[in-house]
């Protein structure tokens, strides 16, 4: 027993002092106390910010009693690397010279303690400070634009390959894309904005119709003139001419309020005529090169409504777009998307078909990519 004991009381010491822990050992004449690990308190982080094209300065809070610091660097994707060591605790700021404009920097700092000989290190800021070599310096390619509705041109931010955050004032007269290309979608004036690395860069994007093309005058004038001598008023007021097929139809109306040629295929799915699908695709190309196409798909009770937004000078017969459900603007599941460009492609047939009878086709109104 006296053996095991004194074991145990070995393993008990040795595990103490593992851990450092000040230990007091009953029965002996005092007290034995084991130094606890010395701690290194770490620097905190002030700011890091560029200067000029070259220039990155950090800064960071004083820790007494240290015997210096060391600072690491790293790029997006990249590991700590220590760039600079500095002796003495008041030294609290590094100026980094080698960098390259356009590239973003994290930034990080530990103190040290010599100890017996050794250094004894504190711990870090694992995100650290980012900043962008050079940010100051750094412009658009262009501060201003004027585009034509439908038109597209595509801004960036010159000397970086960074991407930043693009923003529209309003997104209905100029809508903005991910990599920065933007889109006129109305008349009026909106600022795109890029935000990278905290600071903005403001682009005024000025809208305009788009011009009346003699061409498309006279063929919008002419489908216009025989919708209104051949068709009826519908519910909307407007006049709208019918045209039948074995198991659709298609209905061309003009709108008057909004000038817009709007063309209706419908497809019945089965002999009740409660249950069918179809698609109104409205547009005019002597204004704008946006046309609008409204999926529906009524079966029974219960119907579902998709839409997209397309260009007709673009627009190809083999063109699939995105449709998204009008009740809450998400993008619609894959049957919904297969049903409403499938229907989408029989109604252009269809239209070209009712065409015909005014010696056109879709071409001839601005769907100048059609066949």
């Amino acid at each position: 027993m006296k053996k095991f004991k004194k074991r145990l009381f070995g393993i008990i010491t040795f595990m103490m002092l593992a851990l450092a822990v000040p230990v007091v050992f009953p029965g002996s004449y005092g007290v034995k106390e084991v130094q606890a690990a010395v701690k290194v308190t770490a620097p905190k982080l002030l700011s890091a910010k560029p200067y000029g094209t070259n220039k990155i300065v950090l800064k960071w809070s004083t820790v007494k009693g240290v015997n210096g610091y060391r600072v690491y660097r790293k790029t997006d994707g990249g590991k700590w690397q220590a760039v600079r060591n500095f002796s003495g605790y008041q030294t609290t700021t590094y100026q980094d010279v080698r960098v390259t404009t356009g590239v973003q920097y994290t930034y990080t700092v530990r103190a040290y303690r010599r100890i017996n000989g050794s250094l004894v290190w504190s711990g870090y800021d694992r995100n650290g400070l980012t900043t962008i070599a050079g940010l100051n310096s750094l412009k658009l390619n262009k501060t201003s634009m004027t585009l034509y509705v439908g038109k597209y041109d595509t801004l960036k931010i010159n000397g970086t390959k960074l991407v930043p955050q693009w923003k529209s004032s309003d997104t209905k007269t100029a809508w903005v894309y991910r990599n920065g290309r933007v889109l006129a979608k109305k008349a009026g004036k909106a600022t795109i904005t890029a935000t990278l690395g905290g600071k903005k860069f403001n682009c005024t994007v000025t809208v305009k119709n788009t011009p009346v093309s003699n061409k498309w005058t006279k063929n919008y004038t002419k489908l216009k003139k025989y919708i209104q001598q051949n068709g009826e008023i519908n519910d909307d007021g407007n006049y709208e001419v019918e045209q039948d097929f074995s198991n659709s139809a298609v209905l061309v109306a003009y709108n008057r309020k909004d000038d817009l040629i709007e063309a209706t295929y419908i497809e019945f799915l089965d002999t009740t005529g409660e249950n069918y699908r179809g698609i109104t695709m409205s547009f005019n190309c002597q204004r704008t090169d946006i046309a609008q196409a409204v999926f529906a798909y009524i079966k029974g009770e219960k119907a579902y409504v998709t839409y997209s937004n397309l260009n007709p000078s673009r627009h190809t017969a083999n063109t699939g777009y995105v449709f998204k459900y009008a009740t809450n603007d998400k993008t619609a599941n894959d049957f919904f998307q297969k049903q409403s460009n499938a229907v989408l492609k029989r109604t252009m047939g269809a239209f070209d078909v009712f065409l015909a009878n005014v010696q056109m086709t879709a071409k001839d109104l601005g769907f100048t990519s059609y066949s």
